[in-house]
């Protein structure tokens, strides 16, 4: 074997670092435990909202409640912010996630976050209204189909 020496080595080394947001992100202090995501996924299977919508909940290549918190690190608030307004917070995630990061808590502040800017609560309301109507007619469609 040989044995490189500068004179056998490369003659330029170039090393690019991508933030991505993390440093942002590091700084706040709810944000910061999301940076301990492994990204293994364990989250998609115990979330019921994943479940009903699959991998549209998210931005791409981040889903699911894992998509979210990524998402907002990477993309800002403003492009998760309206779909985080899906989570339902049933824990499940929270409770299978091998960092043990209290993701349903993450994506509450997400949500506070994305509400408080530029009075998007109008826009929260009217969703919320929208899936009541819509939960509605469900519970009538489902009554009527039995």
């Amino acid at each position: 074997m040989k044995r490189v020496t500068p004179a056998h080595g490369p003659k330029q080394f170039n090393l690019i670092l991508v933030d991505n947001g993390r440093r942002e992100a590091s700084k706040d202090p709810i944000l910061r435990e999301a940076l301990l995501c492994i990204r293994c996924g364990r989250c998609f299977l115990h979330c019921p909202v994943y479940k009903a919508i699959g991998p549209s909940w998210g931005v791409p290549p981040y889903n699911g409640p894992m998509g979210i918190m990524w998402s907002a690190i990477i993309y800002g608030l403003d492009s998760i912010g309206e779909k985080s307004l899906l989570c339902t917070h049933s824990g499940g995630c929270k409770e299978v996630c091998p960092m043990s990061i209290n993701i349903p808590e993450i994506i509450q502040y997400i949500k506070s976050k994305y509400l408080s800017r530029d009075n998007k609560k109008d826009d929260y309301f009217k969703y919320f209204l929208n899936l009541l109507s819509a939960s509605s007619q469900f519970t009538i469609f489902h009554h009527a189909s039995k």
